[in-house]
């Protein structure tokens, strides 16, 4: 089954059903039949926040990593908000400078606070 074949509204469908065999668009390295992070920011888009949570949660943390970026900034928000500590840390020190200052640029006060404790020194150094 060739990617560009099986379109946003079936994979999200697929999803909301509880089917994250999408995963394996992943895994292969052949060009023709793999999934774009961009792709798959685009389905999350299309799902209710708690569906794309779910299916956030079952992606390898890799791919958490680069699907984070192409998200819009409220699911971006929403998601980092709900996933562990740990893991935001790791997607928020994984972004380029450039998306980490959009994404940080939304918050004020205590919760800017808080997102930037969980970056490591140099990039804390960053938002000074």
């Amino acid at each position: 089954m060739k990617i560009r074949a099986v379109k946003i509204k079936e994979i999200s469908k697929r999803i909301l059903q509880g089917d994250f065999s999408f995963l394996s668009l992943f895994k292969t390295t052949n060009k023709d039949q793999s999934l774009h992070p961009a792709e798959l920011a685009k389905v999350l888009a299309t799902l209710p926040n708690d569906a794309a949570l779910k299916a956030y949660g079952q992606l390898p943390q890799p791919i958490k990593v680069s699907v984070f970026a192409y998200l819009d900034i409220q699911q971006q928000k929403f998601l980092v908000k709900k996933m562990p500590a740990a893991l935001a840390s790791t997607v928020l020190n994984s972004l380029s400078s450039d998306d980490r200052l959009i994404f940080l640029s939304e918050f004020k006060g205590v919760e800017l606070s808080h997102f930037i404790e969980l970056l490591d020194e140099k990039k804390q150094a960053g938002c000074a």
